[in-house]
């Protein structure tokens, strides 16, 4: 990873990007084409890398969206430094990876944001809020590369701001899709799978991460859940941190180490060699390295409290002592897993609003770098929404 990331020190600008995108055609696996062109006219640049050898549609496919929201750098930047990598490695590992597996990358979303160095494009939309049905000709291009590549996968890749009050904004996150009986058992998961290994690796590589998951019933004008709910993708969005500590290099690792977790996934999930069967989805075990000694690990709930009554916002809040390198932190309500996190505090903001008045399990529970359970604690709430509602 570190061969990948050396480049990822500084940002380009617009015209820079496309330079860069026009010096790696030089590479027979490198194809570089425009999906379109934003509300000003600039060209929105899709780059695929992978062995031309293979037909790209008997390849395992990841999509990759950056920069929808024109200030955010890192994305980009790690979209051209694993497409230089890829496109020039000449690695036993690698060319072996290539001939099963393709990136699809559109590492400038929104050209016009970029260009004006502002969050919305050239019609003052915030883009990643009208995926469920906006016209925005930069959402209409990328649609139609999906709809067209059908990838197995796809990350949008973001950046938070410094500053925020939010607490799930606190550190770096990613967001996808979460169990439910409605959906497919396949897609939840690939997603559920997906994300733990990320919540180990991003620990063992000391980047701090909380995975944050979404039901059927969510809004899809977010990107990740448009493709995740709305066309069975398995989806992920990337926030990575930005401020004091947390430079441009850094963010780029982030986007860098979590694009790899995803292909590995994704590869050895769906690359079917000829003459054998599909896979069968994996349980979500992470198959991070293991620690080498062994500490005695316990955890607790601070906050709630036993039958506290619960009305809006509710920090769920862990004591965990011992955990291993790679380990994680879960929190469920009624058996359903809602955050995992390897970030502290430990902890997790339960909108009790999402929930009927009543009885409801919280639980916290700790898990090794290979998914196993280190200890758990659990308390019932009582959920009271009147108040809350203004009654």
């Amino acid at each position: 990873m570190s061969d990948i990331c050396a480049c990822g020190t500084s940002s380009p600008s617009f015209d820079g990007v496309l330079h860069s995108l026009r010096e790696l055609q030089s590479s027979p696996r490198v194809t570089l084409s425009n999906l379109g062109a934003s509300r000003q006219g600039r060209p929105i640049p899709l780059l695929i890398v992978h062995d031309p050898a293979v037909p790209l549609a008997e390849t395992v496919r990841l999509f990759i969206v950056a920069r929808q929201h024109g200030t955010e750098a890192s994305g980009t930047v790690a979209c051209l430094a694993l497409a230089r990598h890829f496109a020039q490695a000449q690695g036993e590992e690698e060319q072996a990876l290539l001939r099963q597996f393709s990136l699809l990358m559109v590492p400038v979303a929104n050209p016009d944001g970029m260009c004006a160095g502002r969050r919305a494009n050239a019609g003052g939309a915030d883009l990643n809020r009208h995926w469920g049905g906006s016209g925005e000709p930069e959402i209409s291009a990328i649609k139609a590369a999906v709809r067209k590549h059908q990838p197995h996968a796809l990350i949008d890749m973001h950046e938070l701001p410094a500053g925020s009050g939010k607490p799930s904004f606190r550190d770096n996150f990613i967001q996808t899709i979460g169990r439910d009986g409605t959906l497919s058992a396949d897609l939840t998961t690939d997603c559920a799978a997906t994300s733990a290994r990320l919540a180990s690796w991003m620990s063992q590589c000391g980047l701090p991460l909380s995975v944050y998951y979404d039901g059927a019933n969510e809004s899809l004008n977010l990107c990740h859940r448009y493709f995740g709910l709305g066309a069975g993708i398995p989806s992920y969005l990337f926030e990575a941190k930005c401020g004091s500590g947390r430079p441009l290099a850094r963010r780029v690792r982030f986007h860098v180490l979590g694009t790899l977790v995803v292909a590995n996934y994704a590869l050895h999930r769906y690359y079917q060699p000829e003459g054998q069967a599909t896979p069968q989805p994996e349980e979500p075990v992470a198959q991070a390295p293991e620690p080498t000694t062994t500490v005695p690990t316990t955890v607790t709930l601070s906050s709630p409290r036993p039958e506290q009554v619960a009305r809006g916002q509710l920090p769920v809040v862990a004591d965990v002592t011992g955990l291993p390198p790679g380990g994680t932190i879960g929190f469920s309500v009624d058996g359903k897993l809602r955050s995992l996190t390897t970030a502290a505090p430990h902890e997790y903001l339960l909108d009790t609003l999402g929930y009927a008045d009543g009885r409801h399990e919280v639980t916290v529970e700790v898990c090794d770098a290979a998914g196993r359970n280190l200890g758990a604690s659990r308390s019932v709430i009582i959920v009271d929404n009147r108040v809350a509602a203004g009654e």
